[in-house]
């Protein structure tokens, strides 16, 4: 007879434990449903070099940038599930997922379809570096019509982001790459 293997228990932090609610909570009050499609992004990776030199610009900045731009287009998209409803939010607040030691959190970028670019980058920024400190509020991380998560910066293609409740949808970002184009 093999002895069973030694355990070693490492408790849940806060964070953690508050994460593991969040995400059993989505998991069993939502339906998950995960669509994977390519995109040609040229033109995104054009931008970034172009605003570079003035503005230290990110791809999430980018991408955020153009959910908003494109909820504003599809108001049928900025809904939240409610108990027995669905309610349409007038106002485009995205969360943007920041990675942590311990976790992962999604503070909230207020009226992102409102902001330009620069103010977005910068909001985007601040809210991240608060992240990384513990110093977000509740506020900060509630009231979010969309979230956007990217994991492309790890080498991940595909994944299934988890719905942030109440909101009904995610973007779920893989790495870029360099694809020969077939001709037309």
């Amino acid at each position: 007879p093999t002895a069973a293997p030694q355990v070693v228990r490492q408790p849940l932090t806060p964070m953690r434990r508050a994460i593991a609610r969040r995400m059993m909570e989505s998991l069993h009050s939502t339906a998950q449903l995960t669509m994977t499609m390519q995109a040609d992004v040229t033109a995104l990776v054009e931008a970034r070099e172009t605003w570079k030199p003035a503005l230290d610009v990110t791809y999430t900045d980018l991408i955020v940038r153009a959910v908003a731009l494109a909820l504003r287009q599809h108001p049928s998209m900025t809904v939240c599930w409610a108990e027995d409803a669905v309610e349409r939010l007038t106002e485009i607040h995205i969360g943007v997922a920041v990675a942590l030691e311990d976790g992962l959190v999604v503070p909230v970028v207020r009226n992102a379809d409102a902001l330009s670019l620069p103010a977005l980058s910068a909001e985007i920024r601040k809210l991240s570096e608060r992240a990384r400190r513990g110093q977000l509020t509740e506020a900060e991380m509630s009231g979010g019509v969309f979230t956007v998560t990217n994991l492309g910066m790890y080498g991940v293609d595909i994944f299934t982001p988890i719905l942030n409740p109440p909101e009904s949808a995610i973007l779920g970002v893989g790495r870029l790459y360099e694809q020969l184009a077939r001709s037309a």
